[in-house]
């Protein structure tokens, strides 16, 4: 229990001629210095046990009657005085006056729901978000990085749940990718400092002792101290202290940055004397690693010609992944497969696409913490980086399920350096799990196709399947079914040429993308088109605004119509009218979910999102849909529109997958 006040505002009133209140005022304000809020944490803690809930009150307002002799005990008046101002508090809550009370059930809801408001509302505009006051100098991102560093005890929770109440895309963009990499590296990744000073100083000293075994040093050998220091100034990560593989690497990793700081000469290759002096070195102080691995990563970092013999013929030892990381591993590839978690397409996302995979993941799997699970998710990114450069990846990826290092060719030499081939061999260690995540997102971005098998459509209206889930929602099939009008891709064909502009229809024909998205052979366009006629205009739009009011899902805004379209479709001038009023309601409804974009106009929602180009990739299951780069497809993760759709029935109950760029 912790209480905490804002501001506490007393008056004293005293007896007239009283001799003792020159004494007792004194003694009352220490004691509320002093005392007051631990006393009340004590009296908080007997009425409400172990409620996590958070309750923030406006004020408080209460009378204590304090009759003491000078030798009454500061300690007594303030537990008298704290037990009256809990009474005074419990009297507010039992009043549930929304105006003065409000409740979280526990603390990451108040911490989420702060960062919500920072992010996409008014925050301090809010009286209940006081608490937060000492954040209000900072920007945005200053901020969302102290208040997640100042409440690490439930930093997976206050995460998931704005990844739940589709914030943390808003709250990324707001750190952006200084913020990103310093939530990651610094507080998800950091260890404790006390415990990163005492736990790296093994590793220092173990280098040390190698690189001594080496005689190397260009200027003499550094303090012990000071390269700790400087070693911990760079972040790394805690090893897994049951894990040979993983306290081998810390120890490398040392030695990598002892060569980094030239304070060893790394020109040339080891001789065979140093070869041999390293391998009795290790073999004779360091039998709780995992000596090949060790040695073989130190002969690399000083570009021996044994560590190229040693990685072509180096084998690895079985998985080291646990039971329960290959377990959260095979979920992760099902969610991203299922497009439940969407990786954005830069090498600059790489801190943002590990902390929606770790959220994605632990939101399903308790039996494994994020912690545990985030080294090894800093591999799997990685490489599927470096993989999206090369053109065989599927051989290197075959060669990782055989237990080896691929030997990497000249075309991908700039995407495959030290780093790189420490993150495959990681992979391969963890099995097919972490190599089918690999080839999975290698789908997502693209790289890899998600059905051989696939036909290819190249369309210059691509951008309209971003609309397919929010024609499920608006349930356009059933209002035209209660206007007794059976034909939905009639209205659809009208609605992708009025949407996606001239390029949709031309010299008389509908776009190929155009086509499939209504969920048509594109001959059958002219006799669905007539059908058009048979519609009761008047009373579809009736019923389509009546629905759309109902669920709330779109706010018309006045006067907004779609470019004259009547030099394209051969309907009469009645059915053109629907048409525009449709698609308005319908992309008005789409963009409600975008952030801070939802009154915007037509004319701008279509220019920005829906009128591009893509290939659809046609599979029994899934139509994914590649579409080109748009100036705003951030925004689009913002409001979940590239996560899979469920599946359309007018597209043969097909799902739609999105990825970004050709």
């Amino acid at each position: 229990m912790q209480t905490r006040i804002g501001h506490l505002h007393i008056t004293y009133r005293v007896p007239q001629n009283s001799t003792s209140a020159s004494v007792l005022i004194p003694t009352l304000e220490r004691v509320t210095s002093d005392r007051i809020a631990a006393v009340c944490d004590q009296a908080f803690a007997e009425v409400f046990a172990d409620d996590p809930t958070v309750r923030v009150i406006r004020r408080v307002s209460t009378r204590v009657a304090i009759v003491s002799r000078r030798t009454t005990l500061e300690s007594r008046i303030a537990e008298q005085w704290g037990h009256r101002l809990c009474a005074a508090v419990v009297e507010s809550i039992v009043e549930d006056n929304n105006e003065n009370v409000v409740s979280f059930e526990n603390q990451a809801e108040f911490v989420s729901s702060f960062l919500t408001e920072l992010t996409t509302g008014d925050a301090w505009s809010r009286w209940y978000y006081g608490a937060f006051g000492n954040y209000r100098q900072l920007a945005a991102g200053e901020a969302i990085l102290a208040v997640l560093d100042d409440n690490r005890e439930w930093l997976w929770e206050i995460l998931r749940r704005l990844r739940q109440s589709r914030t943390l895309e808003t709250v990324l963009v707001h750190l952006g990718l200084a913020g990103q990499q310093k939530l990651w590296k610094e507080i998800i990744r950091a260890a404790p400092q006390q415990e990163s000073t005492e736990a790296f100083q093994v590793f220092v000293n173990s280098a040390l002792s190698v690189l001594d075994a080496l005689g190397l040093w260009t200027m003499g050998r550094p303090a012990e101290q000071s390269i700790l220091e400087s070693y911990l100034r760079t972040l790394p990560g805690t090893p897994q202290w049951t894990n040979t593989r993983s306290l081998s690497d810390a120890l490398a990793d040392v030695i990598q940055f002892v060569v980094s700081q030239r304070w060893v000469n790394s020109a040339g290759s080891l001789s065979d004397n140093q070869i041999v002096r390293l391998e009795q070195t290790l073999a004779h102080s360091f039998d709780w690693l995992d000596i090949p691995h060790v040695t073989r990563r130190v002969l690399s970092m000083f570009q021996s010609s044994s560590a190229q013999s040693l990685a072509k013929q180096f084998v690895l030892r079985p998985s080291s992944a646990t039971g329960p990381q290959k377990r959260a591993l095979e979920q992760l590839v099902r969610f991203v497969r299922e497009g439940k978690c969407r990786l954005g397409p830069n090498d600059d996302d790489l801190h943002a696409n590990l902390l929606r995979l770790l959220l994605t993941v632990s939101e399903e799997n308790d039996s494994t913490s994020p912690a545990a699970l985030a080294p090894l998710l800093e591999s799997i990114v990685s490489a599927w980086l470096a993989l999206r450069d090369t053109r065989d990846f599927r051989g290197i990826l075959s060669t990782l399920g055989r237990g080896s290092i691929p030997i990497i060719g000249e075309e991908t030499e700039r995407r495959f350096n030290e780093e790189t081939t420490r993150h495959l061999e990681v992979i391969a260690t963890s099995g097919k799990p972490a190599i089918a995540l690999v080839e999975e997102l290698l789908k997502q971005s693209g790289i890899a196709p998600s059905d051989d098998n696939a036909v290819l459509v190249r369309s210059e209206c691509a951008g309209l399947f971003l609309l397919v889930r929010t024609l499920q929602d608006v349930r356009l099939k059933a209002v035209l079914s209660e206007c007794d009008f059976k034909s939905l891709e009639s209205v659809l064909i009208g609605l992708a040429v009025c949407l996606g502009g001239p390029s949709a229809w031309r010299s008389g024909a509908l776009d190929e993308g155009a086509a499939l998205w209504a969920g048509i052979d594109a001959n059958d366009v002219t006799d669905k088109l007539n059908l058009l006629e048979t519609l009761n205009h008047e009373l579809f739009e009736a019923a389509f605004e009546d629905l759309l009011s109902a669920q709330r899902l779109s706010v018309p805004v006045a006067g907004q119509t779609i470019d004259d379209v009547s030099q394209f479709l051969p309907c009469s001038a009645d059915a053109l009218v629907m048409l525009n009023f449709t698609a308005c309601r319908l992309l008005q409804a789409w963009a409600r979910w975008l952030p801070g974009l939802s009154h915007s106009s037509v004319s701008y929602l279509l220019s920005n999102f829906i009128r591009r180009s893509g290939t659809i990739a046609v599979s029994p299951l899934i139509l994914e849909v590649r579409l080109s780069h748009g100036p705003l497809d951030t925004i689009l993760r913002m409001a979940g529109y590239l996560e899979e759709t469920p599946a359309a029935s007018w597209l043969v109950d097909r799902r739609v997958r999105f990825r970004i760029g050709d």
